[in-house]
């Protein structure tokens, strides 16, 4: 025969169970979005000055050098604000499975 005390130990074990699990998951997203962060930041500071090192020594006419670099930009940019909207999403997802496991394991 079960307790009232087994009954609420058998709760207390799901819950922190499934807090790590909620923990788990928010570290996971977090790194996830300071890569992206890392990555837009190398991208700005580092790759994208070299690159227009490299083709400032190149003998390319200057209109077309900019104009290139400038698509570069826009479709980085644009990449990077898609790569935050999935993020975004899959974040809000994640949650929203998460709350909903936490709910129902927290109502057995």
């Amino acid at each position: 025969m079960e307790t009232a005390f087994d009954a609420f130990r058998t709760k207390i074990q799901k819950r922190s169970r499934h807090e790590f699990l909620l923990d788990q998951e928010l570290e996971s997203i977090e790194q996830i979005q300071r890569d992206l962060r890392g990555e837009i930041e190398r991208f700005y500071q580092d790759e994208l000055p070299k690159i227009r090192k490299r083709l400032e020594s190149e003998p390319i006419d200057d209109e077309i050098r900019h104009l290139w670099i400038k698509h570069l930009e826009q479709h980085m940019s644009h990449s990077f604000e898609m790569s935050q909207h999935f993020l975004g999403v899959l974040t809000i997802k994640n949650l929203e499975e998460i709350v909903s496991e936490f709910r129902k394991r927290m109502s057995q």
